[in-house]
């Protein structure tokens, strides 16, 4: 059996490590538990253990007092051919970290992983936007996801992937003429973000849900754009929807440059 002690950073950080290590054991026929998911289980349906939330605690505490240690993934650690021969060898093993990949598994198993992974209908199909984005004719509307991520990324690597709302204005614009040419369709956009935004206009709605509510109409749209994020990265592939990452928020880009996420 492999069980992951601890989550990494957020939500969506969290869900692709959980499926890395998850997709690995179910390769190979092992057991698999991630207690740190008890936060989140509910909003897919999955079973919650009584003392996840406290076992998660029990690990940290005793990785703290050095009485305790799961093989650490993190980037230059972990060995992924050494905790394989442990897993043939049988018994209980204990893993964290974020670095672990097994990207071929993740995509073969994708169609497992979103149906086990995909958010229950009660947390969003009485939302007002999902009623109105559900509502949208599709042969006439194209329904495109602008993720808003600043906070952090004011900082992060410089500060590079931090945009301006005339940024995103830029976006939107681009991606109205490209679906209008390339589709023959108009288009809406759907602004999804933790931050405030000063973007109205035509077609442009900002939700204000929960942000698995967020991800989740995210997934169902028809393209995703937005700054490097594994927010949108999950909403790609869970939905199956083709994203683009603004990396050089100069260059101009087309329906051709986006693409599926496969774990």
């Amino acid at each position: 059996m492999l069980i992951v002690t601890d989550g990494v950073a957020n939500h969506s950080n969290r869900l692709f490590q959980n499926i890395h290590f998850e997709a690995f054991c179910k390769e190979r026929g092992v057991l698999y538990r991630n207690p740190s998911l008890y936060d989140m289980a509910p909003l897919y349906g999955l079973k919650v253990g009584s003392f996840d939330k406290l076992e998660c605690r029990i690990y940290a505490g005793l990785e703290r007092r050095n009485l305790f240690h799961a093989m650490n993934f993190e980037v230059g650690k972990g060995d992924l051919a050494a905790m394989a021969k442990k897993l043939e060898k049988g018994g209980i093993h204990f893993v964290t970290g974020w670095a672990f990949r097994v990207h071929e598994l993740t995509e073969k198993y994708q169609d497992f992983f979103i149906k086990k992974y995909t958010l229950l209908p009660k947390y969003y199909e009485e939302t007002p936007l999902y009623e109105q984005f559900s509502s949208v004719d599709t042969d006439k509307y194209a329904r495109i996801a602008i993720h808003i991520r600043r906070g952090d990324y004011k900082t992060w690597e410089g500060g590079k992937y931090y945009y301006e709302d005339k940024d995103y204005l830029s976006f939107i614009d681009r991606m109205r003429v490209l679906v209008r040419d390339q589709l023959g369709k108009d288009s809406l956009f759907y602004i999804f973000t933790n931050d405030k935004v000063y973007l109205d206009g035509m077609g442009i709605c900002v939700s204000d849900n929960s942000w698995y509510v967020d991800q989740f109409i995210m997934s169902r749209c028809d393209y995703i754009i937005g700054p490097p994020s594994t927010f949108s990265l999950w909403a790609s592939y869970t939905g199956l929807t083709p994203f683009y990452h603004v990396k050089d928020k100069e260059k101009e880009f087309t329906l051709q440059d986006f693409e599926l996420c496969h774990g």
